[in-house]
């Protein structure tokens, strides 16, 4: 079986496949169950924080509108959000089978994480930003030293602005000592003086923390960051040596993760309590570097922190894969959490600032709008994925049909056999063996589906997976699956023509399919 790796290699982080096809097909990625911290916020209404209510339901409309699929294009879409006004929580959903209290991988937002626990460590002492990263490794350095590395700061990894001209995160695991690879990797540039994404710098940040604190970074987190903000039962893949990746693997709800983002809007003090100096929180959140990245308009080319991107508007964010985002706008005291499963990255951020930032600035909504506090509760209760259909009579696979298809040898689905079933309330797919059932007008729950995974940044696939079986044509469907604790799903369409089945399969972060045809036996 394959599954997709969770590493990240540039801004616009392209998830890849560990051999670069598709291995089993209802499978996804990082599926960890973790737990809800019962510490929750505040809630109230927008009404009663100042906020007209229309703004909400108009940002969930655009945010519909801009990131659900059309047509044959399946680029993901919203899974859920969470609105803070003032400390407290004005507005929240989920797109069903999405859910509120399901912590999911949230990618590269780990990376501001990172950042803070780095922050604890200067504020403790325990290293300081001019910091030499060679000094923390004197048994793990390359024979020739190199000036860029000798000259490589805490400053530098922090700010992406090691001297690499890419990221060097693939080198390192085949270096098989992730440290020992980054250090051994060549630094084409001065450090300080070139950006580029990089994983493997935020990894060093990581082994750094666990070097100088002999604890890991979640473990070093818990008493001073998770456990007073009642960020529970925290999950953060580790490698092999026990160094959480830091560039990746953390588990957060979106409550979690907004009790963070106004843990920044609040300059590092909860509950009357500075836990981390208000200078640090100003200074990772400020623009350090620059990014090009084409376009003034971009929220990827207004400047980077520590570890926190700039935004418009005056805004920052920690940024995950797949739209996993935590907005903190300090001049309108608000936080917004978006957990997406979207290649469209900048159409939800371009939401935010056309229907929330000026309500949230106390501006007008068009007065047509009549939403209420009540009828918002109401459409925010009913969220749903949804994807395009086109309902006719079938002609060859109708209710209470049952086909087996043969597929050729060396087919991108690693499988012989496709046994297709309608019973009129749902379709059920079996490959390699295991059955997936999806629902006809509604999402059906499976269990999550065991086996290993190729490769060595694969891991166990755990948690309930919801199948859903659009009908596209008289012969068609796409089948979906979606997972509450994942941001990746799946897109499996099959067309059956005469004797055949076409078939095509992938994922939501790649717009290229795997593809095949079988013949019906």
């Amino acid at each position: 079986m394959l599954f997709p790796e969770t590493t990240e290699r540039s801004n616009r982080e392209t998830l890849h496949l560990m051999t670069g096809k598709i291995g089993m097909l209802f499978t996804a990625a990082v599926l960890l169950a973790g737990g809800c911290a019962t510490n929750s916020l505040e809630r109230s209404l927008p009404g009663e924080e100042g906020v007209d209510p229309a703004a909400v339901q108009a940002f969930v409309e655009s945010l519909e509108r801009k990131m659900m699929q059309s047509g044959d294009t399946l680029n993901g879409d919203p899974n859920a959000f969470m609105l803070l006004k003032n400390g407290k929580v004005i507005a929240e959903g989920a797109w069903a089978p999405c859910r509120l209290d399901a912590p999911r991988h949230v990618f590269s937002m780990s990376k501001s994480f990172t950042s803070t626990a780095v922050g604890f460590a200067v504020q403790e002492k325990r290293l300081t930003l001019e910091d030499p990263v060679i000094s923390f490794f004197p048994d793990k350095l390359p024979l020739q030293i190199s000036g860029h590395l000798a000259a490589m700061r805490v400053r530098d990894l922090l700010t992406m602005q090691s001297g690499h001209k890419s990221d060097p995160i693939g080198k390192m695991f085949e270096a098989k000592d992730l440290v020992r690879g980054f250090l051994g990797s060549e630094i084409e540039f001065k450090p300080g003086t070139h950006f580029v994404y990089n994983n493997g710098a935020t990894y060093m940040l990581s082994a750094i923390i666990t070097k100088v604190t002999g604890e890991s970074l979640r473990d070093y987190l818990t008493p001073r960051l998770f456990e007073p903000l009642g960020i529970e039962n925290v999950k953060w893949e580790a490698d092999d040596r026990g160094v959480n990746f830091g560039a990746w693997g953390l588990h957060l709800t979106p409550e979690d993760a907004a009790k963070f983002a106004q843990f920044c809007l609040n300059k590092g003090r909860w509950n009357g309590k500075q836990l981390l100096s208000e200078g640090w929180i100003n200074l990772a959140t400020a623009p350090q570097c620059n990014v090009v990245a084409g376009d003034d308009r971009s929220d990827w080319n207004q400047g980077y922190g520590f570890q926190f991107w700039r935004c418009r508007n005056g805004a920052f964010r920690a940024d995950g894969f797949l739209g996993q985002y935590a907005v903190v706008m300090e001049d309108e005291d608000a936080v917004l959490i978006m957990f997406n499963s979207s290649n469209r990255l900048q159409p939800a951020l371009d939401t935010v600032w056309e229907t929330l930032l000026p309500a949230l600035r106390g501006e007008p909504v068009r007065p047509e709008r009549k939403t209420t506090d009540a009828s918002l509760r109401t459409l925010l209760a009913g969220l749903t994925l949804s994807f395009p259909e086109k309902t006719v009579e079938p002609k060859l696979f109708r209710p209470g049909g049952k086909v087996s298809v043969s597929l050729p040898d060396d087919n991108p689905f690693h499988a012989e056999k496709l046994l297709l079933e309608h019973d009129g309330k749902q379709l059920r797919a079996t490959l390699n063996g295991y059955p997936m059932n999806f629902g006809i007008g509604s999402w059906a729950e499976n269990p999550a589906v065991p086996g290993a995974a190729d490769g060595e940044r694969s891991y166990p696939i755990e948690g309930p997976l919801f199948g859903r079986a659009f009908q596209q044509g008289a012969d068609e469907w796409l089948l979906v699956t979606v997972s509450p604790n994942s941001a990746i799903q799946n897109f499996f369409r099959f067309r059956f023509d005469g004797g055949t089945v076409a078939l095509e399969g992938r994922f939501n972060f790649d717009e290229t399919p795997v593809e095949t045809t079988g013949k019906i036996d």
